[in-house]
């Protein structure tokens, strides 16, 4: 039985899929959460160096006032970033664009150890911003990348690859970052060190893997196209070549015409898949994550927990979820991706639900038993998520594009990410000052995965085991979507669809 029969991906699929993702969601939540736990060595550092500038300590609000645009200028680093996603892929090919990009990631990561040593704050905040921005084009092209290498049947367990690796950084850099071994005002640079350390092994492993088979066939290079499909599909190259010339290789829907980044709104089936993906990753953005990953410590203190203990819980709540991730790679292919999402959106609005009875009981009674509760709480949050809306937003939205605007859809999904993560952090402490914590999570995250479950329950289709093509003429209303497909082929200067069986 060939590897195209089996949900279960190749070893060199795997291992390729696991460097890429640790070079992209693993670098970029690795520095996404470094900053909680080890907080008050960052805040330390930058009075420090305030000091050596001005000759004067700032005040805890002035510090605070600092601090977090320092924090968030990562994600407007991102936002950038986001939008550089097309040009890169179209200049330097998927391969080149993610070497491109683990080498600018390589450049942030040296300019932060270089603030250290020379005790500067703003350098350290231009190395955010660099990092920002090619982890951004890391995270936008990886993920595509390992898509277009994966047979169709076995895309859904290796897509969760992102967010496996994703979580692997999280768990790292809260034990790492904890103020008993790295996360303190005299030993944060070696944090830097060993993911620079990392990042430079990624990159070197990474030269040995084959270009994706849309870019070589693109290219007309077949041959090389067949041996990637080789590599990655564990097949012979006879099978290598048969897969090249069938929908179950998919390659050669990368021979249609490129579109531009807003051209792709002008076609109603390129909007309706890259308006359906971004209310995927919408609801992966405002399910709570976000703030549960940047904030867990200090939501945690807030219910009466010391320092130790919020940064112990905080490890526990980041570990739980590798089950999750687990699970789904097992639940994505069995239940299939709709289904998934939709089951995951209802939980998390239930779990979510259950935190903010506990953030407004703690806050009415002060009573230790509901603080931690409500760790057991946020964990099981975190694995209900990590088992469904995270590793799916990473891969389900460029399943509902076609490969030609894969590039620009990519771009205006992760745009979405950065945008409300970084919209999520500016306005997440304002509000839980005024309003409280309780009524603040419940405002954000709760309405939204209201309406995010009822917009992908009338749009969302199966994607499992399907080309773009199957995808679209299997859509509920079949008759008007396959008109409309045929319709967009034209447009693309490619072939019509493949006729729909009744």
């Amino acid at each position: 039985m060939t590897l195209d029969d089996s949900s279960w991906p190749s070893t060199k699929l795997l291992f390729s899929a696991m460097v890429i993702s640790l070079g992209g969601s693993g670098n970029y939540c690795f520095q996404m959460i470094l900053t909680n736990p080890a907080q008050q060595a960052f805040l330390n550092f930058v009075n420090g160096s305030y000091y050596q500038k001005n000759e004067r300590y700032l005040e805890l609000t002035e510090l605070e006032t600092m601090w977090s645009p320092i924090v968030s200028i990562l994600y407007w680093g991102t936002i950038l970033g986001s939008l550089l996603i097309e040009k890169s892929i179209s200049k330097f090919g998927r391969k080149h664009a993610l070497t491109m990009a683990n080498c600018g990631q390589a450049f942030g990561i040296a300019l932060g150890i270089m603030a250290y040593f020379l005790n500067d704050f703003i350098l350290y905040a231009i190395s955010r911003f660099f990092l920002g921005i090619f982890q951004a084009i890391s995270l936008g092209v990886g993920p595509m990348y390992i898509l277009e290498c994966s047979p169709a049947k076995c895309r859904g367990v290796i897509s969760t690859s992102t967010a496996l690796a994703g979580q692997l950084g999280i768990i790292v850099s809260a034990i790492l970052a904890m103020p008993v071994i790295w996360g303190n005002v005299n030993d944060w640079w070696k944090l830097y060190v060993a993911e620079l350390i990392f990042t430079i092994a990624l990159i070197f492993v990474s030269l040995f893997f084959p270009e994706s088979p849309v870019v070589l066939q693109n290219e007309e290079k077949i041959l090389a196209a067949e041996r990637s499909i080789k590599f990655y599909h564990g097949v012979t190259r006879d099978e290598a070549k048969h897969l090249l010339n069938t929908d179950k290789g998919h390659p050669q829907d990368g021979q249609q015409r490129a579109i531009g980044l807003f051209e792709i709104f002008a076609n109603p089936i390129s909007r309706w898949g890259t308006l359906v993906g971004g209310c995927v990753m919408f609801a992966h953005v405002f399910s709570g994550i976000t703030v549960v990953q940047s904030f867990a410590v200090d939501i945690l203190m807030n219910t009466g927990l010391s320092m130790f203990a919020a940064t112990s819980a905080n490890v526990f709540i980041n570990t739980m979820p590798l089950f999750g991730i687990f699970l789904s790679s097992y639940m994505v292919e069995k239940l299939g991706r709709r289904p998934l999402e939709l089951f995951g959106i209802l939980a998390l609005i239930l779990v979510n639900t259950a935190v903010v009875a506990l953030l407004y009981g703690y806050d009415t009674t002060k009573n230790m038993i509901l603080g931690w509760s409500l760790v057991v709480v946020v964990a099981i949050f975190a694995v209900t998520a990590c088992t469904t809306v995270v590793p799916l937003s990473f891969f389900l939205p460029a399943e509902l594009v076609a490969p030609n605007v894969r590039p620009q859809a990519m771009t205006w999904f992760n745009l979405m990410m950065a945008t409300g993560r970084s919209l999520l952090l500016a306005i997440f402490l304002p509000m839980k000052l005024f309003f409280g914590a309780a009524i603040t999570y419940g405002i954000l995250f709760i309405p939204t995965m209201i309406l995010a479950f009822f917009i992908l329950y009338s749009q969302l289709p199966e994607t499992k085991g399907r080309t773009f093509e199957e995808t679209i003429s299997n859509r509920k209303t079949r008759a008007n979507y396959t008109t409309r497909a045929s319709t967009y082929h034209k447009y693309c200067n490619s072939t019509p669809l493949p006729r729909t069986v009744a």
